[in-house]
């Protein structure tokens, strides 16, 4: 069998490969964007930083920015498609309470100081759920994916607001459907650790049974 290290490594690859995949797969609209839309990577590509840590999530993530640096021209707004993604991963990759606490704190705090957040407080106290979590450290696989979607959540919310007009009465609007998008995603991220885990296990076979040395009969 392979070791822990290259188990790991693999995980990471098929976390990039599935969610470079399931772009094709959209899940629900971005408000305030006719054209954008959520996709299921947003299940698997944060996944990068609980199979590859820290150090695979940052190279996987500026990989990423940098082919969208290169591909397109750059618009602000277009960091809330990679940095959320990002931070959800920071999130998986970490016990540290600094950083699963400070992130979403960050983005409460940014969020309730621009003049449309400010009204729409009640939107961004969801961003206290990884908080409490991240706070407890609980081990519940569920628990620690909602912790990572609503990090993702909270630091993508930050960047639309600061970049996409919207109006404080949208925000609120959203609240409902933020909860049922959250969850879901979770939910998603779940199923998908556990199909990586199994796609691990045979692709490990797989790799050991080309590796093992052949046996040469002789008279």
């Amino acid at each position: 069998m392979l070791s822990h290290k290259t188990n790991s490594y693999i995980k990471a690859l098929l976390a990039v490969f599935l969610g470079k995949f399931l772009t094709i797969i959209k899940l629900s609209f971005v408000v305030g964007s006719h054209a954008v839309m959520f996709s299921a990577s947003n299940l698997c590509l944060p996944l990068v930083g609980l199979f590859g840590h820290i150090g695979g999530a940052t190279c996987m993530w500026a990989c990423l920015l940098a082919v969208r640096l290169f591909s397109a021209p750059f618009t602000a707004s277009a960091l809330a498609f990679y940095v959320p993604g990002y931070a959800a991963a920071l999130y998986l990759a970490t016990t540290s309470r600094i950083l699963r606490c400070g992130i979403p704190l960050l983005a409460f705090f940014l969020f309730c100081i621009h003049p449309v957040g400010a009204q729409a407080m009640l939107y961004s106290c969801y961003w206290f759920i990884p908080m409490v979590i991240g706070a407890v450290c609980g081990r519940s696989l569920f628990a620690q994916m909602l912790g990572a979607t609503f990090t993702a959540h909270a630091v993508g919310s930050v960047i639309w607001l600061y970049t996409v007009p919207m109006n404080a009465s949208t925000w609120l609007a959203l609240i409902p459907l933020v909860a049922l998008e959250r969850i879901t995603f979770a939910m998603g991220m779940v199923v998908a650790y556990h199909a990586i885990n199994r796609l691990t296990v045979w692709a490990s076979l797989l790799i050991s049974a080309f590796n093992r040395p052949s046996v040469i009969l002789t008279r």
